[in-house]
């Protein structure tokens, strides 16, 4: 953990070369503390047959990760901000590539911003602001974005912007001929999103 156990703590990683591999379960980055993870080139890989989780941003805590080269191997779900009173950001660029079979969750439940200017990642489920605290603001400036079967969800529960002035959103097929859900707004009262498209994206 990265930034861990007090408000005032700090943590930093840098790898560009190399392997780390991971035998937990979690990654935390900011976690009550503040937390930064850069990662440029190397390969963070998770060897545990366990759910394996990247949570940028816990407990209070802020936290940044920084993805622009080298790989994520084995990361099941990515969260930004998981709790009330945390905040993270994710900075996605340059050619990246990452595939997470679970989800990628921008606010939680506390304050999550997702940047992404280039790169191609995959998930099967992608929320922005999803429990009734969370916050969570994506900006697609470049690159790709594919929900793989269970689809995009701007404000389930919470609050959701997702501001695209370039790149590629992929909505997945369900049954080989009809997709999934691109939802703008939550399934329940709490649930407020907002899609804005620029620059003819």
């Amino acid at each position: 953990n990265l930034g861990a156990s007090a408000s005032h703590a700090y943590g930093e990683y840098n790898l560009s070369a190399g392997t780390l591999e991971f035998t937990g379960t979690t990654i935390r980055v900011g976690d009550q503390g503040t937390g930064l993870f850069n990662l440029s080139g190397g390969m963070i890989e998770y060897t545990t047959t366990a759910t394996q989780a990247l949570i940028i941003g816990e407990t209070g805590g802020h936290g940044e990760f920084n993805f622009s080269g080298g790989e994520l191997v084995g990361v099941n779900t990515l969260t930004i901000a998981s709790e009330a009173g945390s905040s993270g950001v994710l900075n996605v660029s340059n050619d990246v590539t990452a595939n997470f079979e679970g989800t990628l969750t921008v606010g939680a439940s506390g304050s999550g911003v997702m940047n992404q200017s280039g790169g191609d990642l995959t998930v099967n489920l992608f929320f922005v602001g999803n429990g009734a605290t969370g916050v969570g603001e994506y900006n697609l400036s470049g690159g790709t974005i594919t929900t793989d079967a269970g689809g995009s969800h701007i404000g389930q529960n919470g609050l959701g912007v997702m501001n695209h002035s370039g790149g590629t959103i992929n909505i997945g097929v369900l049954d080989g001929y009809n997709t999934r859900d691109f939802a703008i707004g939550g399934s329940v009262a709490t649930g407020t999103g907002t899609y804005n498209m620029t620059n003819d994206a």
